[in-house]
C-alpha cells in the first residue's frame, strides 16, 4: 500500500489514513523527489537521520519531516 494511502469502507463513510513509519533509502528518495545518491549524501552529512534494521538502512517518517522543517527554517 502507498505511503499515504487511504482505506475504508465507502458504505460506512470511514476513511483511515496509513502512514509508513520507515522507508527504504529508495522510497525516502522518492518521497523527497531526489536521487538515491542524494539521499545517501544527506544521510552522510547528518542532514537526514537514519536507522539500521538488521543490515538495512531505513529513514523514519519523522526524520523526513524534520529535514523538511529544517529547509523551511532556512528559507
Amino acid at each position: 500500500m502507498h505511503a499515504n494511502a487511504q482505506q475504508g469502507s465507502p458504505m460506512h463513510g470511514t476513511v483511515k489514513t496509513i502512514t509508513r513509519l520507515a522507508y527504504t533509502v529508495n522510497d525516502a528518495a522518492e518521497q523527497l523527489s531526489v536521487s538515491r545518491r542524494k539521499m545517501y549524501d544527506l544521510m552522510e552529512k547528518g542532514e537526514i537521520a537514519s536507522i539500521t534494521v538488521g543490515r538495512s538502512r531505513r529513514i523514519t517518517h519523522e526524520a523526513l519531516e524534520d529535514y523538511l522543517r529544517s529547509l523551511r527554517a532556512v528559507a
